[in-house]
């Protein structure tokens, strides 16, 4: 079932799961006027202050990109790659489908050795950190977490979406071989 674990589920969390989990505090002023009694006395109405938190889950945090001009630009950056990953293979030119023959399996191979981070993500860290990988970036490695969540409000299952990327990235390089080939013989 795509992997979705709500909140309210009956089974336990696990401690991955409640340290996975983002909580935002609402924090917020009860008044409640009392009457009071000092030493003994009553006194004049006295106003206490109660604090009450209440726990979202996260999926009531903000998601999409960063709506900085860094975070913008590189996003739609990254949506012009993943267009041309997408219908990279329908292109008739030899030369183009062989760099794009080439680019797939480059793409899937840096996503493996990167721990499932996109170099562009990579570049948004080391120019708003300084560091290559931000362990407080919430967008580092999760750049089609973020897209299915924000699009569509599901979030899959990391694994799952890995394993439908890879299959995607292969059926894509397929179909782009086949062309090239078509191209040859034609």
């Amino acid at each position: 079932m795509l992997g979705l674990s709500p909140k309210s589920s009956l089974q336990k969390d696990t401690k991955k799961q409640i340290a996975g989990r983002q909580k935002v505090k609402i924090e917020r002023f009860i008044s409640i006027a009392k009457e009071s009694f000092a030493r003994g006395r009553a006194g004049p109405k006295v106003t206490v202050h109660y604090m009450a938190s209440i726990d979202f889950d996260d999926r009531f945090a903000r998601v999409g990109p960063r709506l900085d001009a860094l975070g913008l630009s590189l996003f739609v950056f990254h949506i012009f790659v993943s267009i041309y990953v997408l219908f990279g293979w329908v292109l008739s030119s030899g030369p183009a489908l062989l760099f794009y023959l080439f680019l797939l399996p480059l793409v899937a191979t840096q996503w493996r050795l990167n721990k499932g981070c996109c170099v562009i993500n990579n570049i948004e860290s080391w120019v708003r950190t300084g560091h290559w990988r931000d362990p407080a970036s919430r967008e580092e490695g999760t750049f089609l977490l973020m897209l299915s969540e924000w699009m569509f409000g599901v979030k899959p299952n990391p694994k799952d979406l890995d394993r439908l990327s890879y299959a995607t990235v292969l059926l894509l390089w397929l179909l782009a071989f086949s062309h090239f080939s078509w191209l040859a013989v034609a």
